[in-house]
């Protein structure tokens, strides 16, 4: 993360709009307890973020063949505060834009249940976040973190998180 903010981040706060850029980060800097003089940045705080990860899981989506192109109320994202059971990995696809860019697992459900898909990307190999696509916006309703995801599909999430000890190792 450091080369990135030393190139990319730094080069644009360097351009025209760089203070407006600034001012859009201020609020969601929080101090890090663990390293005095540094900040860090939470990105489920920001809705502009989650925004944009419901963006980019509805552009997969489409980009994988369902032409549904679901709005944001059917569209659910977060940052990655959870497991995955091990099934998830055996059923779902693996695939990359760019590797140094994002990689992602997604499966889909055909079955008629309240999730149409359920998608792990990762971004600049460090990023972890979560996505799911409802069947209707009446089944993302409510649903605010994956426990809710799983409970909607009928699972208990504490069996969840003890089938899901592997979901680092899978992930690399």
């Amino acid at each position: 993360m450091n080369e990135v903010w030393r190139t990319k981040i730094s080069r644009s706060l360097r351009k025209e709009d760089g203070m407006r850029r600034v001012r859009d980060l201020r609020p969601i800097l929080r101090a890090a307890a663990d390293l005095p003089g540094r900040y860090r940045i939470y990105p489920a705080e920001d809705p502009r973020v989650i925004t944009s990860l419901q963006k980019v899981i509805r552009g997969l989506n489409a980009y994988h063949g369902d032409k549904s192109y679901p709005g944001n109320e059917r569209v659910w994202g977060d940052i990655w505060r959870g497991d995955m059971p091990e099934e998830f990995f055996d059923l779902a696809a693996y695939h990359h834009a760019d590797p140094e860019v994002a990689d992602y697992f997604f499966v889909t459900f055909r079955d008629h249940i309240p999730v149409r898909s359920l998608w792990v990307v990762r971004f600049f190999g460090r990023t972890l976040t979560v996505g799911a696509i409802f069947s209707t916006s009446e089944h993302r309703r409510g649903i605010n973190r994956l426990d809710d995801v799983w409970r909607l599909m009928g699972f208990d999430p504490d069996d969840v998180r003890h089938a899901g000890n592997g979901t680092s190792e899978r992930l690399g």
